[in-house]
């Protein structure tokens, strides 16, 4: 006869527990033990400081505290925890990818202000999409960048690139003044195929709207750029104001 056990899933700490000391102490230690954290400490005391560089620096578990569902698995939201840092992290590519990733969230949130230099194709903003991201057939993402043209008569250029794939391009025209604004959705189709689908729009009339469908054949196995590129002629002709990127699983 087989025994079955029924598994206990570790809660979130109540309001009351967060407002005892003791009890929220008791509810650490036992994360603390679960997860290994005294593997990460040479501190034996299990103060509660001790607990915390524990935790810290083995798996950063102390995250679930934040935001915690009650009544589900904290392993299963650990796991989302983790393959979101794994993704949003373009800092530190992984050669083996999360067996779990999340369902939804944004990858990236770049506001930095990044202008074309001169008359030479200047990478503007860019993320790198970490391997097998799209690890599921019709897994995506969405990409919006925005910003804005110089008033002046000089040419501009503009594009969005995923490796090597060129998804958009407004050919040189002369952008006087006025902002921009790309969404694109990337769809993985297999792991060497994509459905891509842009939208264009601008303040400036010089700037068509408009629909544009590509379809990629970039290996999504491997770490791939999405970029903005602007070509102009005086520094500053196009800038980039922002980036996000949203992650949709399959």
């Amino acid at each position: 006869m087989t025994n079955t056990v029924t598994p206990t899933f570790l809660q979130a700490p109540s309001v009351a527990m967060l407002k005892d000391d003791s009890s929220h102490y008791r509810f650490l230690l036992g994360l603390y033990n679960r997860t290994g954290g005294s593997k990460s400490t040479s501190d034996p005391t299990k103060v509660l400081t001790a607990i915390v560089t524990g935790l810290t620096a083995s798996v950063n578990e102390l995250n679930t505290l934040n935001g915690m569902n009650v009544g589900q698995p904290v392993q299963n939201q650990l796991d989302n925890k983790v393959s979101y840092a794994v993704i949003y992290d373009p800092s530190s590519p992984v050669t083996t990818p999360p067996n779990v990733v999340i369902s939804a969230g944004v990858i990236c949130h770049d506001m930095t202000s990044n202008g074309s230099i001169g008359a030479v194709e200047t990478d503007l903003t860019n993320f790198y999409l970490l391997a097998n991201t799209l690890i599921n057939d019709y897994a995506f993402i969405e990409v919006t960048g925005f910003g804005s043209f110089a008033a002046n008569a000089n040419n501009k250029r503009l594009k969005l690139k995923l490796g090597s794939t060129v998804l958009y391009d407004s050919t040189a025209l002369a952008l006087n003044d006025g902002y921009w604004k790309v969404d694109c959705t990337i769809v993985r189709t297999g792991s060497s195929a994509q459905k891509c689908i842009v939208n264009v729009n601008s303040s400036n009339l010089t700037l068509p709207k408009i629909v544009n469908y590509v379809v990629g054949s970039e290996d999504l196995t491997t770490q791939l750029n999405v970029l903005f590129t602007g070509t102009g002629v005086a520094n500053n002709d196009i800038i980039q104001e922002g980036l996000i990127i949203k992650y949709y699983k399959a």
